[in-house]
């Protein structure tokens, strides 16, 4: 497959502060190595069919003896963590908090932010591991642990947060009932969360910094999804259970409105309720699109477009064995 032809997210890009500092990826929604193929150059042909990731961006995937045929959009964390570092050497912190979850992306980002942290002679204060799992039966002790810990540092000012947004969300509770105020330095598997940003009152934890994946021209979705009204999308089975739950958050605040219309437990209603009028409420709908990874998506599906369109010039793809999945 030829390369992939995406910006270097490996240079340096200022941010809106002024500061150089790599591009860094963002909600990374959680595919991880663990749930990657391993593979090996030895495997026959079939076993090695490439792999695209547009959200995947843990660092021991870089590895291309174990994974030959694994390629991504976004860059690894290496680079988000080393940013974070010259993020908070240039604003002068120098004592701060470190709250990771108990997974290869929380732990590689622990070991990685240390080793940056230690040559900029940053003191992190207390590194807390949260449970990854929701239905881990020690969660709610880690994070009051981890609420006590914070208010035991009074010094500490700046905490950088490598966790899930449902993680998230449990502790920010905590955090507003205890009235806490830090400035959070928000990884890319939150940075742009609307399961965070429409929490009530999560203004009082005070500022956050994010860092999210690089984004560049999605005009043409953006235009799709301004006439997805005009459409008819009954044998589209996402828009249409969405477009229930909508229904179901007739009079719900804008800000609450996420929060509504992801609750699982609505589920039941697919099946046993027809609605009349169906409306998207495409201005919401377009404000919880994640502008990074629709990019980093739209660039994988460009690759493989791409590398089909080659392997096409010299066979007749119209049949459907023109071509195994391991040549793509």
């Amino acid at each position: 497959m030829d390369p992939i032809p995406i910006p270097d997210t490996a240079k340096a890009s200022e941010l809106s502060i002024g500061i150089p500092i790599p591009q860094v990826s963002a909600d990374t929604r959680y595919l991880r190595y663990r749930n990657a193929q391993h593979y090996s150059p030895a495997l026959p042909n079939h076993r090695r069919c490439n792999k695209i990731s547009h959200s995947s961006s843990a660092e021991i995937l870089s590895d291309k003896f174990r994974f030959p045929a694994f390629l991504r959009t976004i860059p690894n964390d290496s680079y988000q963590t080393k940013a974070m570092a010259k993020l908070i050497h240039f604003s002068g912190w120098n004592w701060i908090g470190l709250i990771v979850m108990d997974d290869e992306y929380g732990r590689s980002a622990l070991e990685r932010f240390g080793i940056h942290t230690d040559k900029i002679n940053v003191c992190i204060a207390f590194k807390e591991i949260i449970p990854a799992y929701l239905s881990d039966s020690t969660l709610k002790t880690h994070i009051d642990e981890t609420i006590d810990k914070i208010i035991s540092e009074p010094r500490v000012n700046v905490i950088v947060v490598f966790l899930k947004s449902a993680l998230l969300v449990k502790l920010f509770q905590k955090v507003m009932e205890k009235k806490i105020q830090k400035t959070w330095i928000a990884s890319d598997s939150w940075s742009v969360s609307n399961e965070i940003s429409s929490m009530p009152n999560i203004q009082d934890i005070g500022p956050v910094i994010g860092f999210t994946f690089k984004s560049g021209d999605t005009t043409s979705f953006q235009e799709y999804i301004t006439n997805l009204n005009q459409q008819k999308f009954e044998m589209n089975r996402l828009l249409d259970q969405y477009a229930v739950l909508l229904s179901d958050c007739p009079k719900i605040k804008y800000n609450e409105l996420f929060g509504c219309v992801t609750n699982y437990s609505k589920e039941v209603i697919f099946n046993k309720k027809t609605v009349a009028s169906k409306s998207l409420r495409l201005d919401f709908l377009s404000d919880t699109i994640h502008p990074g990874l629709l990019y980093s998506t739209q660039l994988a599906v460009t690759a493989i477009a791409h590398a089909i369109r080659k392997l096409c010039l010299d066979r007749n793809c119209k049949k459907t064995n023109a071509f195994a999945p391991w040549e793509v």
